[in-house]
């Protein structure tokens, strides 16, 4: 978690937000364990009063609540002849409707939860798309771009595709100020540039374009170089295309309000059905199923918008820390590759080219000669193998 304390948020995030990020979905193997600690189930039950899930449902838990004191008082005045005699008692009223309709409640919210939770996944899964294409996306530039002469666009490469990652997390999420996510990492024009485009990672998408445009300009990079990265900022795009069909489409609202209106008539009912039953127990007995029940529907309306809930600062920030290991790395990994010996072999004088003798040879290679600028369409191949003292 020490590592987490360190993260910048924004200053308007809301609270939901901010316990996703600080709190967030992306577990290690410590994580892992503590979750499947059995001291969980007690830690869950102290907690509930100072989680945001609980302080979001304290309105309606109120008012549901206080429905069933109401009834309690009611009943109670009656019976203490407070009341006119003349006034009806729910102490006889049947249990048998909310028997009859609980079966389609329960249908309702689990059918709502499902929804919600293929949309959260869904999300999930194009963020982890945005990551790889980003990790392979920077990885192909590393690889391809010679570092003579490409350096300050290798650079630019790398900024721009964490500025990308960033911009779209602002993009889905309803609070971020883009000046203070870019300080440190885009300078001079980049961020006057970002900061007036009405998309940003449209913007972020189509600098990186026009950088393989001009490296290809330039002769750094082949058609088929630029095609194969072009693809790759596509891919990028693409993926946040999906994830804003899901932020502007919710679950149809005729939907979410006749489960809402439901749940709540339901609920409202309920104390008059079980007071003949429990007395006063109506009131904790209420308390503990509006919970539950209502819970069921916060849990599915927080997943059907799901970027408010992923971790979405901790995505950028693995982007981030592949591209900035990629970068490092790249002078290692040359080291590590340039150990190793390329020999160019040319067929052995007096064969046919295929290791096939024609009369006049001895047989005994001969020394090979220098390769054909043919292109590497000749004859030659290549052979990687280690020095012989690796051997």
């Amino acid at each position: 978690m020490n590592n987490l304390r360190k993260k910048r948020f924004e200053e308007k995030t809301v609270e939901r937000v901010y316990e996703a990020d600080v709190y967030p979905a992306v577990f290690d193997f410590e994580a892992w364990h503590n979750h499947r600690s059995r001291k969980r189930y007690l830690e869950h039950c102290i907690t509930v009063f100072r989680s945001y899930f609980f302080r979001d449902l304290l309105g309606p838990l109120s008012v549901l609540v206080g429905t069933a004191v109401a009834v309690g008082c009611y009943e109670q005045a009656l019976q203490d002849h407070l009341l006119p005699g003349q006034l009806p008692s729910f102490s006889g009223v049947s249990d048998t409707p909310f028997q009859l309709t609980s079966f389609a409640l329960s249908l309702m919210l689990v059918f709502r939860t499902n929804s919600s939770y293929a949309r959260w996944l869904d999300a999930r899964q194009q963020w982890g798309l945005i990551v790889n294409t980003s990790r392979t996306f920077i990885r192909q530039v590393m690889t391809t771009l010679p570092e003579a002469g490409c350096s300050e666009l290798r650079e630019a490469m790398a900024r721009w595709t964490i500025a990308f990652v960033r911009l779209s997390k602002l993009h889905l999420r309803e609070h971020g100020d883009v000046r203070s996510e870019m300080a440190g990492l885009l300078r001079g024009e980049e961020l006057p540039l970002v900061a007036a485009a009405a998309h940003r990672p449209l913007a972020a998408a189509h600098v990186l374009s026009e950088l393989l445009r001009t490296a290809e300009a330039a002769g750094r990079l082949s058609d088929q170089s630029r095609a194969r990265l072009e693809a790759d900022v596509n891919m990028l795009s693409q993926a946040l295309g999906a994830c804003e069909k899901i932020l502007r489409n919710p679950i149809p609202l005729s939907y979410t309000r006749h489960t809402s209106r439901f749940l709540v008539l339901w609920l409202l009912w309920l104390p008059i059905a079980l007071w003949g039953k429990v007395s006063w127990g109506v009131v904790p007995v209420e308390a503990i199923l509006c919970y539950l029940l209502l819970g069921i529907d916060e849990i599915a309306i927080q997943m059907e918008e799901p970027f408010g809930i992923l971790p979405l600062e901790n995505f950028c920030d693995a982007v981030q820390q592949s591209v900035e290991q990629v970068a490092s790395m790249d002078h290692g990994v040359q080291d590590v590759v340039a150990s190793y010996v390329c020999h160019i072999v040319q067929p052995e004088k007096g064969t046919d080219g295929k290791g096939n003798g024609n009369g006049s040879g001895t047989g005994a290679a001969s020394e090979p000669a220098p390769p054909a600028e043919d292109g590497g369409n000749g004859f030659a191949s290549f052979l990687f193998r280690m020095p012989a003292d690796r051997c």
